[in-house]
């Protein structure tokens, strides 16, 4: 199960989705790319950073008025990607 923990200036993803096989898992890829594009963006932009590794992903984003609506993108699509397969991913808010 892929768990998705939102906080304050932080996000972080972490396990496997396990819903298909490793490369043919769509669960998987849906969370993956959303996260990666997100933490990259927010490195481009110079508003955030990130670290991953297998299984793993932690990003970091300033108060930034940018940062904020593309994060709350980023929770969105993940919760809607949850209520689809909530087997396989687990959302976690941790700020309000």
């Amino acid at each position: 199960m892929v768990k998705v923990s939102f906080y304050q200036n932080e996000v972080i993803l972490k396990g496997h989705a396990m819903h298909g096989k490793y490369g043919q898992d769509i669960v998987c890829s849906a969370v993956s790319s959303i996260s990666q594009f997100t933490a990259e963006f927010l490195k481009r932009e110079k508003i955030g950073q990130y670290s991953k590794k297998n299984g793993y992903l932690k990003i970091k984003y300033s108060e930034n008025e940018l940062a904020i609506k593309l994060i709350e993108h980023l929770k969105e699509a993940i919760i809607s990607i949850e209520k689809d397969y909530p087997g396989n991913v687990k959302v976690e808010v941790k700020n309000k």
